[in-house]
């Protein structure tokens, strides 16, 4: 996941072209959807959606489960201050022992 955080850092530091759109990101959580939105929001001030309200439970899951949808829509720093606040939750869940490390694998 912070590699993730890392190439949306990157892709809005190297996008040169201006557009009326946004872009939208859906990213892998290390908890459940729900608390990973709902401590973002509660501890960084970020909102994100949690990807389950946005597909449907079918035989296989829910694919959205365990994934969050992100709106890139925001000015450039606002998104990077953003990326920067998501990263501080990650570290935080590290530390919490809720999520492996990436260089535990």
């Amino acid at each position: 996941m912070i590699n993730l955080i890392e190439c949306y850092q990157y892709f809005l530091v190297h996008s040169r072209r201006k557009t009326a759109g946004g872009f939208y990101l859906w990213a892998t959580t290390p908890i459940t959807d729900t608390s990973f939105a709902q401590r973002l929001y509660a501890e960084q001030n970020i909102t994100v959606l949690p990807g389950q309200f946005l597909s449907r439970s079918t035989d296989e899951g829910n694919p959205g489960e365990n994934k969050i949808h992100m709106a890139l829509v925001a000015p450039r720093d606002h998104c990077l201050d953003a990326a920067n606040r998501i990263n501080i939750l990650l570290s935080t869940l590290v530390g919490e022992n809720n999520v492996k490390d990436s260089a535990s694998n």
